[in-house]
C-alpha cells in the first residue's frame, strides 16, 4: 500500500501523540511504501 505522510502524521509519531500507533502500523507494514514531501521533512527539521 502506498501512503503519503503529512507533517501532522510525522509530528504525531515523533511526540507519541494519539494516532502514533496508526502511523507506526503503516511504516512497519509488510508491503508499506510510505512517502513524505521534502517540504514536510524541512518543516519537521525546523520545528521544535
Amino acid at each position: 500500500m502506498k501512503v503519503i505522510l503529512d507533517a501532522c502524521a510525522v509530528i504525531c509519531l515523533i511526540k507519541d501523540e494519539i494516532g502514533a500507533d496508526i502511523v507506526e502500523q503503516y511504516l512497519l507494514g509488510d508491503d508499506a511504501q510510505c512517502m513524505i514531501h521534502s517540504v514536510n521533512i524541512c518543516f519537521e527539521y525546523l520545528s521544535d
